[in-house]
């Protein structure tokens, strides 16, 4: 069963951003403009400006399930040592002008790419053997 994992997180939508120009043209300042201390400045200007961001962009809850387990059993440590050279090899090669290294990186990419793909014909073959419902498993 899937673990459900909840986290916190603000839409940016463009008329919310309107909203927050709007009431930002609309605070009074005075705070900021008639003290001499920077501390207190910033600190006053940082809580209007929160104060507001906060009120234009409200929290929303979201639940999302973690299917790592579920969907990425092929994804083993090998595969992903393997990208992680894939990717060190890419860097090589965008630095260099050696053709037989640009060779050996799109072989590799090539081979890596066949592998990954086998691993989940394997998995997700293995996951319909055991399915009870073969037209929902994912």
């Amino acid at each position: 069963m899937p673990i459900q994992k909840s986290k916190t997180i603000r839409k940016l939508i463009s008329t919310q951003c309107q909203t927050l120009f709007k009431k930002l043209s609309n605070e009074s300042w005075d705070t900021i403009f008639n003290s001499e201390d920077v501390n207190a400045i910033l600190n006053s200007f940082l809580n209007i400006y929160l104060r507001i961001f906060y009120s234009s962009f409200p929290t929303k809850r979201v639940i999302n399930r973690d299917n790592n387990d579920d969907n990425n059993n092929w994804n083993t440590l090998s595969i992903k040592t393997s990208c992680r050279h894939k990717r060190e090899l890419y860097l090589t090669y965008r630095n260099s002008n050696n053709l037989e290294l640009k060779r050996h990186y799109h072989v590799y990419c090539k081979i890596l790419s066949n592998v990954i793909k086998e691993e989940k014909i394997i998995n997700y073959n293995a996951k319909i053997l055991k399915s009870s419902n073969k037209c929902k498993t994912k």
